[in-house]
């Protein structure tokens, strides 16, 4: 047989300062831990449990005063030893990969008891051991999932006193909450396969709190769009699509002929304003010489007036009285000077003469250009004016005629656009009602439908079949003398001639729940399926009673039957490819330390070992 995962529990070891060490040793195949009340075994269950992530330590005993540190080593069916340790009151696992007495505190991983946290959890790590972590279950009827967790792998591999003659069946922890995680793990072990790929429902109350909110957003929208429906209506009265589209064609072709004869005039108005900037353009250069034309005529008047004061002047000097002459004293009298005046005089009266006939040809020359001038602007104006009517004229024809027409047929072609443009709307919100109250409808029949449940993962009924076969051979070896067992799927248990577990006796319910166990231990061994491959079994013979009888006291189970019980387990541990650990009051009589692990505690300090603390 091939090499499979998962682990079995090779030692337990309690320590503490100045204490003997606490320890019992375990190995693959049968384990039969037997013994009196209170020497440990059940304290033993709860070490095992409690190094595995298990919430609550040991019971607190007088035996294990003074010991305050737990060490677990597991080994791998492919020879990997670890070793976890904990403290009584530890929140935190130690673990490493060496056996128990090379355990180092220094080289050490710590790890959380719970999975979540930065550095992950010592669930993980056992999950890793055994193949299935990361693997996801269904955690309720919406098909919400979760990741598995060893404790919840926990109850087919470690089975307490309370547990194994519970009415509940195998599969449950007695938990209503659980029922369907643990249906799920319990398929998931069956089939190999995990509920990753099932699709996850809504939460209903959510559900129904989004179409609530929906319908609320719908009606409210369908409301508006009916007010806006009636406003066009109201808008656009009882015109039909043919009628709004002739008028639209109507106004566009008016609009479209009016602005043509606007263009036209625009033109015409442009040239004429061209026009009459060319005649501004004349005026102001004509107006620009007779400015020119007026200074050189001031500039004429001046030199006459020059003129004028030369000729004045001979006169005054003429008039000049005798004076001394400021060098030589002399007397200047007309004798001296006079032949040099007369000269002179006659010389200047000619010139003076000559140039004002001179200007005054030039000014008669002027005079007549600023006459033409003067025409020439007059001319001007009047053709400015008359330019300045024309295009008056065909302004006022744009402005208050050809454009008013244009703006009149403009907004009616516009108004009837509008029209068109919320009849088309009109058409859109009618289907948009259409739609939403088609969803409205949709969603109020969602509200009247009951709760939606996940599809659960179909399991092959030959899995149940195979389980059964196997369980039904080991309760077959144990001669408990049933001819029919059945698993009953709607239960999760097992029916023995048609009758359920749970109908039958303490003493019997552990047996078949023991049975239960065992069948799928070994189920899964044959199919290649995952399992810690280990089994702890506390009390399964214990609490056995058979029917009464006329002794004071009901009868204990046959000795044949508990010979049967031992046997077959340690025929089905022959291999040495799984662990079976079983606590029991009463060490078997037919079996030897040569075939199964034995560890009796004798409850008497004078025989053989006390119990699992030493002895003071």
């Amino acid at each position: 047989m091939k090499m499979h995962k998962g682990f079995y529990l090779k030692a337990l070891r309690i320590t503490g300062p100045n204490k003997v060490p606490a320890e019992v040793v375990f190995d693959k195949g049968l384990n039969i831990l037997s013994g009196a009340s209170n020497t440990g075994k059940s304290y033993i269950f709860q070490c095992i449990n409690y190094l595995l992530g298990g919430e609550t330590p040991p019971k607190q005993i007088t035996e294990a005063n003074g010991y305050y540190e737990l060490k677990l080593q597991i080994n791998t069916y492919d020879n990997k030893e670890f070793t976890l340790a904990r403290e009584f009151a530890g929140k935190k696992i130690r673990f490493s990969e060496t056996n128990i007495d090379n355990f180092d505190y220094k080289t050490a991983k710590e790890v959380n008891v719970r999975k979540g946290v930065v550095n992950g959890g010592i669930s993980e790590f056992l999950l890793e051991l055994i193949g299935l972590n990361g693997r996801k279950l269904r955690k309720d009827r919406f098909n919400v999932k979760k990741e598995i967790s060893f404790r919840d792998l926990n109850k087919f591999c470690m089975i307490n006193e309370q547990q194994i003659m519970s009415e509940d069946s195998p599969i449950y922890s007695g938990q209503i909450v659980t029922r369907t995680i643990e249906e799920s793990l319990f398929n998931l072990i069956l089939s190999g396969t995990d509920d990753e790929s099932l699709t996850q429902l809504e939460d209903p109350k959510i559900y129904r709190q989004k179409i609530i909110g929906k319908l609320d957003f719908i009606q409210n929208s369908i409301l508006r769009k009916t007010q806006e429906l009636e406003k066009i209506k109201e808008t656009v009265g009882s015109l039909e699509d043919e009628q709004i589209n002739y008028k639209i064609e109507e106004f566009t072709n008016i609009v479209n002929n009016a602005y043509k004869l606007v263009l036209d005039e625009e033109i015409k108005r442009q040239k004429m304003w061209d026009k009459l900037e060319s005649v501004r353009k004349e005026i102001g250069h004509v107006e620009e010489l007779e400015k020119r034309f007026l200074l050189l005529k001031n500039h004429y008047m001046s030199d006459l007036d020059r003129l004028d004061f030369i000729n004045e002047g001979e006169q005054y000097l003429n008039q000049v009285p005798e004076r001394k002459c400021p060098i030589c004293e002399k007397i200047m009298d007309k004798e001296i000077f006079g032949k040099t005046l007369k000269y002179n005089g006659d010389n200047i009266a000619m010139s003076v003469s000559s140039e004002v006939m001179k200007i005054k040809e030039k000014q008669l020359d002027l005079d007549e250009t600023l006459k033409d001038l003067t025409n020439q602007k007059n001319e001007l104006f009047s053709d400015f004016n008359d330019k300045t009517i024309s295009f008056m004229k065909i302004d006022n024809e744009v402005k208050n005629k050809l454009q008013p027409t244009v703006d009149i047929n403009r907004e009616n072609l516009q108004r009837f656009l509008d029209f068109r443009t919320k009849k088309m709307n009109s058409l859109i919100l009618e289907s948009d009602i259409r739609d939403l109250t088609s969803e409205k409808d949709f969603f109020e029949a969602e509200l009247k439908k009951k709760e939606k449940v996940g599809d659960k993962r179909a399991i092959p009924g030959n899995y149940y079949l195979l389980l059964q076969d196997e369980i039904g051979k080991i309760l077959d070896d144990w001669k408990l003398g049933y001819n029919s067992v059945y698993y009953d799927k709607e239960n999760n248990d097992l029916r023995l001639n048609g009758k359920l577990r749970k109908e039958f006796g303490k003493g019997y319910r552990a047996l078949i729940r023991s049975a239960f166990m065992i069948g799928l231990l070994n189920y899964c061994l044959k199919n290649d399926k995952l399992h810690p491959f280990f089994l702890v079994l506390d009390s399964p013979l214990t609490t056995f009673k058979g029917k009464d009888t006329d002794k004071a006291e009901p009868e204990k189970l046959p000795e044949e039957i508990e010979n049967k019980f031992f046997i077959s387990l340690a025929n089905i541990c022959a291999s040495k490819d799984l662990q079976i650990i079983i606590f029991e009051n009463k060490e078997p009589k037919m079996l030897t330390r040569d075939t199964v692990n034995l560890c009796h505690f004798s409850g008497n300090p004078t025989i053989g070992r006390y119990g699992f603390y030493p002895k003071n």
